[in-house]
C-alpha cells in the first residue's frame, strides 16, 4: 500500500517517489515510524530506501528522537546510512527548534564500513506572514572525510509552503 507518491526536482534532478508510513504508538510517550520508499532518480536510477524512527515524548513540548536510514540506488555499489539523534522543542504555536548531531557513512565492497561525515546542527523554525508559510534558520558544523574530517560551520536557510 503506497501511503504518498511524487514526482519532483532534488538537487536539479527530475524524481519519482513511492512511500509507505506505518506508525505505533504505545504508552502515550513512545512512537516508532517506519518507511519503506521505492524511487527513480533521472541520474542515479532506480533505489530503494528504510528510514526509522524512534521519539519519546519528554514534556508536552518536547521531545527526543533517533533516527536510522539506509539507501541503495544504481549509481553506487553498497548502501549509504545515516544516524541522528535529536532534541526538539515547541517554543510556542509558531516557533520551534531542533538540536541535532548526525553520522553519515557507507557500506561497500571497496572500503567496508566507512563514516563519511559528522555534523552538528541548531535548527530555528517559524511561522510568519502566512498560516501555511515557514522559515528556518540552521546553523551547523561539518566534519567530513572529503576534508579530512577539518572543522567546516556554515548555515542553511529555508522556506516551506505547508499545504494541506
Amino acid at each position: 500500500m503506497i501511503n504518498d507518491a511524487r514526482f519532483g526536482i532534488s538537487g536539479g534532478d527530475l524524481f519519482f517517489r513511492a512511500r509507505h508510513k506505518r506508525a505505533y504508538n504505545w504508552a502515550e510517550k513512545h512512537r516508532l515510524k517506519i518507511e519503506p520508499t521505492l524511487f527513480y532518480f533521472l541520474d542515479d536510477g532506480f533505489g530503494s530506501r528504510l528510514f526509522l524512527e524512534y521519539d519519546y515524548q519528554i514534556t508536552q513540548k518536547s521531545q527526543f528522537r533517533i533516527d536510522y536510514s539506509i539507501r541503495h540506488s544504481q549509481a553506487f555499489s553498497g548502501i549509504r546510512w545515516q544516524q541522528g539523534i535529536y532534541i526538539l522543542n515547541q517554543l510556542s504555536e509558531k516557533k520551534a527548534t531542533v538540536f541535532g548531531f548526525e553520522i553519515k557513512g557507507e557500506l561497500n565492497h571497496d572500503r567496508e564500513f566507512t563514516v563519511d561525515e559528522y555534523s552538528i546542527n541548531y535548527r530555528y523554525r517559524f511561522n510568519a506572514l502566512e498560516e501555511w508559510l515557514f522559515f528556518e534558520i540552521e546553523p551547523f558544523l561539518e566534519f567530513t572525510e572529503e576534508d579530512n574530517f577539518k572543522l567546516t560551520p556554515g548555515i542553511g536557510l529555508r522556506v516551506e509552503g505547508f499545504f494541506h
